[in-house]
């Protein structure tokens, strides 16, 4: 978490529409570790919710949901974005039966990028599974883990 400084999400409204201002799940969530983000790749990320956040927020999430991801990252990389609007497609919940977690695998379908002059997203399609920018700042996590901690 300590790489991100901003993480939400919102559960996609069919209609399209969704209240910026309320997301379903919140950066102070995590911080309070109501949510955690258990893992992150270019194509998706494996989201931890637990019981009360699900039963506050009204939330029992199933296979095929979608839901808006928005993050920012808090260091700078030089050709890289700093903020990321994606659309994830829920791919498998598993709830666990004594704690009322439930871990959700999430997989990015769309990847948008907010217009300057308009500041609405301008959506794309993901293609192969890959956010390209995404997969280059996450190779460099990796390298700079590698360099600290050695290969053991």
């Amino acid at each position: 978490m300590q790489k991100f400084s901003h993480l939400s999400l919102w559960k996609y409204d069919a209609s399209g529409g969704f209240d910026i201002t309320k997301p379903t799940v919140s950066f102070s969530h995590f911080r309070e570790m109501q949510a955690l983000l258990e893992n992150i790749s270019a194509g998706g990320l494996r989201l931890a919710i637990r019981r009360d956040l699900l039963k506050k927020q009204q939330l029992s999430p199933q296979k095929g949901d979608r839901f808006i991801v928005f993050f920012t990252f808090a260091g700078e990389a030089p050709r890289l974005r700093t903020e990321y609007w994606l659309v994830a497609k829920t791919n498998n919940v598993r709830p666990d039966p004594i704690s009322g977690d439930v871990t959700l695998g999430l997989e990015f379908i769309a990847n948008g990028t907010r217009q300057t002059e308009s500041n609405k997203i301008l959506w794309g399609k993901v293609d192969d599974n890959v956010i390209e920018d995404l997969a280059q700042r996450i190779y460099e996590w990796h390298l700079a883990l590698y360099r600290d901690k050695g290969l053991s």
